[in-house]
């Protein structure tokens, strides 16, 4: 690399070298991107004691939105709710207690998410519009969709809790709730669960809007001698969210018990999550993923074709090469070498990803709801 970096400066080459090898510093931008983060974040955030520590910040997500709605479907599930379950839906006994933990995981999968986010945005911030990226359109869509959160959140918590509780109230028989206390117990726990998933909803929307709208207006300046920081956490952001969001088909076994017993309408609620968690996760990294692909490909073409004018510049002169000194024959030919050698280097990297690990990044988002599956399954024949 000494030796190209070399000839390169030779023949005046150096615009495609990285900016530390030529002991220039790295320009940071000189504003941040700026986002207003759901409860599951900013609330732990505000408490004196949990703030500023990841481990005490999601301590804080569980005791404030996992710790009430879990306790209480224990209480309930322990005191009456695994005492009705017929013996032909003995599978029940594994499949509602795995359920369960939806309350618990999913808040903390969606502070995870954040947290990457941030890291997504700190990165892009600090290569800023040096860097190619167009922090002010960034800007603009992030702040559209912090405007619309609750807007969109809080009607989607509904229609889920409505949604939750009626399928849940087709199985009344085999899995009843007594009383004024378990009553506002169910409430409770539904209410919880409503937001979680309203709020996973109106994540993933956010997911692809911002990878969308970053991919599409960004300019990055890549080079084939170093790792762009913020086009791989671009893919790390997509790839996290997609698992994060699969993680939600630890109910899909206990839908999948009571299906023959619901009516149909419930049965279009229950088929239609089903189809939503196996395959949104999938769905939502393979979209993203695509539209980043096209940016590294852009990105890979435009560093090939910033060598095209060189190159004809060197061709021109192998026609004149038996009339040139000795110097300049020597010249051209360190020229040529260099500028080929640069060529094969660039066309041999990408920006993105290598394809094999893309790949198996992707089939994490579905192999992680099949696989819960199938472990339920197995667990409860032993």
């Amino acid at each position: 690399m000494t030796v190209l970096t070399r000839n390169l400066d030779e023949v005046g080459l150096c615009s495609h070298c990285d900016n530390a090898q030529r002991g220039e510093a790295v320009p940071t931008a000189a504003l941040a991107i700026s986002t207003r983060l759901t409860p599951y974040t900013a609330l732990p955030r505000r408490l004196p004691w949990f703030a500023g520590a990841r481990w005490r910040e999601r301590l804080a997500n569980v005791l404030i939105f996992a710790s009430v709605p879990t306790a209480l479907f224990w209480a309930w599930y322990l005191a009456d709710g695994n005492n009705h379950i017929p013996p032909q839906y003995d599978l029940l006994f594994f499949t509602v207690p795995l359920s369960a933990l939806f309350t618990l995981i999913g808040p903390i999968a969606f502070q995870q998410g954040e947290f990457v986010y941030e890291r997504l945005l700190r990165t892009i911030s600090q290569e800023g519009t040096e860097g190619g990226w167009n922090i002010a359109e960034i800007q603009q869509r992030v702040d559209q969709l912090d405007r619309f959160y609750y807007r969109i959140t809080i009607p989607l918590s509904g229609v889920a809790t409505a949604a939750t509780g009626y399928v849940f109230y087709q199985i009344r028989d085999i899995a009843p709730i007594k009383g004024t206390a378990a009553t506002l117990g169910a409430l409770v726990v539904l209410a919880f669960t409503g937001l979680t998933t309203g709020t996973g909803l109106w994540g993933a929307a956010k997911v692809a809007l911002i990878v969308n709208t970053i991919t599409k207006t960004a300019d990055p300046k890549w080079s084939p001698f170093r790792e762009s920081q913020g086009i791989h956490e671009l893919f790390r952001f997509a790839w996290s969210t997609g698992v994060l969001f699969s993680l939600s088909n630890i109910t899909v076994p206990a839908l999948l018990v009571v299906m023959p017993r619901l009516p149909q309408s419930a049965k279009v609620i229950s088929i239609s999550f089903i189809a939503l968690t196996f395959v949104g996760g999938m769905l939502l990294f393979t979209l993203t993923s695509r539209w980043l692909f096209a940016l590294t490909s852009r990105e890979h073409d435009q560093e090939l074709e910033r060598l095209a004018p060189t190159l004809e510049r060197f061709a021109d002169q192998i026609p004149a090469v038996f009339s040139m000194s000795t110097s300049e024959v020597i010249r051209l030919r360190h020229g040529l070498e260099a500028t080929l050698l640069l060529r094969q280097q660039i066309e041999q990297t990408t920006p993105a990803p290598i394809s094999h690990r893309t790949v198996l990044a992707a089939t994490t988002t579905l192999v992680i709801p099949v696989m819960l599956t199938l472990l339920q399954t197995i667990a409860s024949k032993l």
